[in-house]
């Protein structure tokens, strides 16, 4: 919901309304980004790979942002989602990297 106290003739309420939209849009993104665990992802790798034939895409974060918005748009792409296989991994272990 938008501020109402934003003053859109100031910088500062235009950036209050912007940052309010952008969360909005971000959420509201339609993706096929799985997030997982460290015990899943070997696994995933494979059969994505070896019997799915798929290429392998695992993105990993340190941070509470959560899975940045342009993977989780382009994972729903309709020229790389039959293809590609796109997961996540919030805080992945070293044996992970």
């Amino acid at each position: 919901m938008l501020p109402s106290d934003a003053d859109l003739s100031s910088p500062e309420g235009i950036s209050k309304v912007s940052e309010v939209l952008i969360e909005e849009m971000k959420g509201g993104i339609d993706h096929s980004v799985m997030d997982i665990g460290d015990t899943m992802m070997s696994e995933l790798a494979r059969v994505a790979t070896d019997l799915d034939d798929k290429v392998f895409v695992m993105y990993c974060y340190n941070d509470d942002k959560g899975i940045d918005y342009t993977l989780r748009a382009i994972s729903h792409d309709p020229l790389i989602k039959d293809d590609y296989k796109i997961v996540a991994i919030y805080k992945p272990s070293e044996k992970t990297l």
